[in-house]
């Protein structure tokens, strides 16, 4: 990993809040009706963390390297939804806590 991304990393697992996250390829925006489509930046990958709220979880953020270059960097709540749930009985999927923000 280059441009911060390894210190970031290792901050986030010490910290204890690493659960994961993956880099992102080229997509499509798909929509059924076009017009008036609002136009999204990019997303180029994700993290999940964990923190207790979503204060806590902007203190990841201050040397992210994304956010340090002047990107975008979103933080929302994972939700623990019924699809979600049902995976989560198979024992090779981690279950997530509903207050896990993602950044």
């Amino acid at each position: 990993m280059a441009d911060g991304w390894d210190g970031y990393i290792s901050r986030l697992i010490e910290a204890g809040a690493f659960r994961g996250g993956n880099s992102m390829g080229d997509g499509l925006l798909l929509r059924r009706n076009p017009t008036g489509a609002a136009s999204l930046s990019p997303i180029v990958g994700y993290l999940i963390i964990t923190a207790p709220n979503l204060g806590e979880a902007e203190n990841f953020v201050s040397d992210n390297p994304v956010y340090l270059a002047g990107g975008t960097v979103e933080r929302r709540y994972m939700v623990k939804d019924e699809f979600h749930s049902h995976r989560t009985n198979r024992r090779d999927v981690a279950p997530f806590k509903q207050t896990e923000p993602i950044i």
